[in-house]
C-alpha cells in the first residue's frame, strides 16, 4: 500500500479542506456503521494472520466519530502477562492516545482557502505574523495554485459522483425492470410473501419512484438470512456470460443421411485450467452452457470446469442431419473429443435433462474417462428391453405430447420454435413460482399452443442481459439442429447402439438429483418404475422441490447437495490427498 509523501499531504490539506478522501462518509451514523463493519474485517484478518503465522501483532485505532480507542493484540502478547503489563506496552498506548487526541484537535482547526486569502491580503501570515511583499506574493501565488488544484479535484469528485449517480440510477432502473418481469404490484408481492411466511418472518415492503415510474421492492432481511431461495424467486443473480472466453474443439461427426464424415466445432468454456480434477457440465434442451452459471460460480475454485454447447446449440456446429446424426453416442463422442482438446484424460460428468442421459451413457460407454456422474432432473433412462416409441408413453405422461410433435413434424416444429426465439425460450424456461399454463406441452401438433393468447413473461432465473445473450446465441443457428433428442432416427439409433454393446450397467458412483415439481413427470416415481437403480449400481438419490430447471431455480440447494456428494465421491485432488500431518481445523480464536 502506497503512502502519500509529506508534500502530497500538504497539498491535499490546501485544497478547500479536502483533507479527506473523496469516499469519506460525512454522515456520522453511516460512518459509525462503516467503521464497525471494517473494524470487524480487520479483526478477522489479524486473527487469521495470528493463527497462521504466529506473528506478533498490535493494531491501535481511534475512529473519527468517537474518543474511544480500539486495539487488537495477537495471542503471543496476550498470553504473556509480562508483555501485557510492560512499560513498553503502556508507553505505546499512552503515546498513541496522545497522538489521537492531537489529531482530534487539529481536525477542528483547519483554515479554509478563503481564510488564507484574507490573511494574505491583510498583510499577515497564517500564523498571525506580519509578512513582506515578496513573501505575501509567494503565499498568494501558493493560495491561487491551491485554488486551481482544488477546482481540478472538485471536478474529479463531481465526475465520480455523477458516475456513481448514473450507476445507481441504472441499478434502480434494472431493479424496477426485474420486478416488472414478474408483473409484480405491491399487493401481489405482499400476498405472495405473506402466504409463504406470515407465520414465520416479519415482512417489510416499500415503494420507490424512479424516473416517474413506481415499482415495488421487498426487503426481507431475515428471510434472506434463513431462506435465501425466497429472493431467488424474484431477482436472479447475474453471471455475465460474456465474461467467459470460449475454446473450440474440432471433432469428427458422421452425417448418416449423406453417409459422410464431417468436421464440427464444439465450443466450450474452460475454467480453472490449473485444477487437477475436472467436471464436464452438459446441458439439455432448450439450453446452453450458461445454464450452469451458478454451478460454475460454486465450483470454479475447486475443479477444472469444461462447459460445452452441444452440437447444434449456440455456436457449436452440427453435421447437418437432425433426424439421425445426433444420437446419445454421437454426443458422448463430442464430449470425449472436447476433453481431448482440453488435455483432460478423466472427468466427472454433470448433466441436466438430456445432458444427464448423455452423462450416464458416457460413464457406461467410457468408464476409462468418466469416473463419476451427477444427473439433474431426470433419472437414468436405461436402454435395456425392447424399444418404446414416444407415442406409447403419452397416454401415461400426457405432457410428453410435444415429443410426438417434434418427432412426427420436425420441420414444422423447427419453424414454430424459430418464429420467435425469445417467446420459445420464455415459454419453456419456467419455475414453480412462475409456471407455464397447464395446457402447455400437451399438444401433438404444436409446442407453444398452450401459450395461445398469453405473452410469456421474462425468464425468471435470468437477468435481462442474460436472456438477451441466450436469444443472441439461439439466433446463430436457431433451433434447426437442436431436436436430436426427439427424432425417431436418433432415439432408435441410441437404443440400437446400446443393445449392440450388450452392457447395461454403470458401476461408477452417481448422484441423481430429481425435481419433485417438474410439470412433465414425477421423475422420482419414474425412476422406480424404470428400476434405474438396478442399472446405476452405486447411485445416491436426492430430491429438490423445484420445476424442471432446478439448478437455476434452486441453485444454493442443488450446489449444497452436489458439494456434499462430490467431497465424498469425487473430491478435488488437494482434498483427496491431504497431508497426514495436516493440522485439524480449529474454532475461531476470538481476540
Amino acid at each position: 500500500m502506497c503512502r502519500p509523501t509529506a508534500t502530497e499531504e500538504e497539498e491535499e490539506e490546501d485544497l478547500l479542506q479536502l483533507e479527506y478522501h473523496p469516499s469519506f462518509i460525512n454522515s456520522l451514523a453511516k460512518r459509525r456503521r462503516r467503521w464497525e463493519t471494517r473494524w470487524d474485517a480487520v479483526t478477522q484478518a489479524v486473527q487469521a494472520l495470528d493463527r497462521e503465522t504466529d506473528a506478533t501483532v498490535m493494531v491501535l485505532a481511534a475512529p473519527s466519530h468517537s474518543a474511544k480507542l480500539h486495539s487488537i493484540t495477537s495471542r503471543s502478547i496476550r498470553r504473556d502477562p509480562t508483555l501485557v503489563s510492560s512499560s513498553a506496552m503502556s508507553d505505546l498506548r499512552k503515546n498513541f492516545s496522545a497522538l489521537a487526541a492531537q489529531r482530534r484537535v487539529t481536525r477542528t482547526r483547519r483554515l479554509t482557502l478563503v481564510d488564507r486569502l484574507s490573511t494574505t491580503r491583510s498583510g499577515s501570515s497564517t500564523d498571525g505574523s506580519q509578512v513582506n511583499g515578496e513573501s505575501r506574493e509567494e503565499e498568494l501565488r501558493h493560495a491561487l495554485e491551491a485554488a486551481l488544484g482544488s477546482l481540478n479535484v472538485l471536478g474529479n469528485i463531481y465526475e465520480q459522483r455523477e458516475a456513481r449517480w448514473r450507476d445507481e440510477m441504472k441499478r434502480l432502473s434494472d431493479d424496477r425492470e426485474r420486478y416488472e418481469r414478474y408483473g409484480a404490484s405491491y399487493d401481489r408481492m405482499k400476498v405472495l410473501f405473506e402466504q409463504r411466511y406470515v407465520d414465520t418472518f416479519p415482512m417489510y415492503f416499500y415503494e420507490l419512484r424512479v424516473i416517474q415510474a413506481t415499482y415495488v421492492a421487498a426487503i426481507i432481511g431475515q428471510i434472506w438470512a434463513q431462506d435465501s431461495t425466497a429472493i431467488q424467486d424474484i431477482v436472479p443473480r447475474l453471471v455475465d456470460p460474456n465474461a467467459f472466453a470460449k475454446s473450440v474443439a474440432t471433432c469428427k461427426a458422421l452425417n448418416r443421411l449423406e453417409n459422410e464424415e464431417k468436421d464440427i466445432d464444439i465450443q466450450y468454456v474452460d475454467v480453472n485450467s490449473q485444477a487437477e480434477r475436472a467436471l464436464i457440465m452438459v446441458h439439455g434442451w432448450p439450453s446452453l452452457w450458461h445454464s450452469w452459471k451458478y454451478q460454475i460460480e460454486e465450483f470454479k475454485s475447486d475443479y477444472r470446469l469444461i462447459v460445452p454447447d452441444l452440437r447444434g446449440f449456440g455456436e457449436s456446429t452440427h453435421p447437418g442431419d437432425v433426424q439421425s446424426s445426433g444420437t446419445i453416442a454421437d454426443m458422448v463422442g463430442d464430449l470425449v473429443c472436447t476433453l481431448e482438446h482440453a488435455g483432460i484424460s478423466k472427468a466427472a460428468c454433470i448433466g441436466h435433462d438430456w445432458g444427464a442421459q448423455i452423462c450416464y451413457e458416457a460413464a457406461r460407454m467410457r468408464p476409462d474417462i468418466f469416473e463419476a456422474i451427477v444427473g439433474l432432473c431426470i433419472p437414468y433412462l436405461p436402454y435395456a428391453g425392447p424399444y418404446v416409441p414416444t407415442e406409447a408413453l403419452v397416454p401415461t405422461l400426457p405432457k410428453l405430447a410435444y415429443n410426438v410433435f417434434f418427432d412426427n413434424y420436425t420441420q414444422e416444429a423447427i419453424e414454430e420454435l424459430n418464429a420467435d426465439v425469445r417467446k420459445t425460450l420464455r415459454g419453456t424456461l419456467r419455475t414453480v413460482a412462475s409456471p407455464p399454463p397447464d395446457a402447455f406441452l400437451q399438444q401433438t401438433n404444436s409446442f407453444l399452443a398452450g401459450w395461445e393468447g398469453i405473452d410469456p413473461p421474462p425468464i425468471p432465473f435470468l437477468a435481462s442481459d442474460e436472456e438477451d445473450y441466450w436469444v443472441q446465441q439461439y439466433d446463430v443457428q436457431k433451433f434447426n439442429f437442436t431436436l436430436n433428442f426427439y427424432t425417431h432416427g436418433n432415439r432408435y439409433g441410441s437404443w440400437q447402439y446400446v443393445q449392440a454393446q450388450g452392457n447395461f450397467t454403470i458401476p461408477q458412483p452417481a448422484l441423481s438429483i430429481l425435481s419433485t415439481q417438474d410439470p412433465v413427470a414425477d421423475w422420482a416415481l419414474a425412476a422406480k418404475l424404470l428400476k434405474s437403480d438396478e442399472f446405476v449400481l452405486n447411485v445416491t438419490t436426492k430430491t429438490v422441490a423445484a420445476a424442471h430447471w432446478l439448478q437455476l431455480e434452486r441453485p444454493d440447494e442443488v450446489n449444497a447437495i452436489m458439494r456434499a456428494w462430490l467431497s465424498e465421491s469425487y473430491p478435488p485432488i488437494s482434498a483427496a490427498h491431504g497431508r497426514p500431518d495436516q493440522e485439524p481445523m480449529h474454532a475461531r480464536d476470538e481476540l
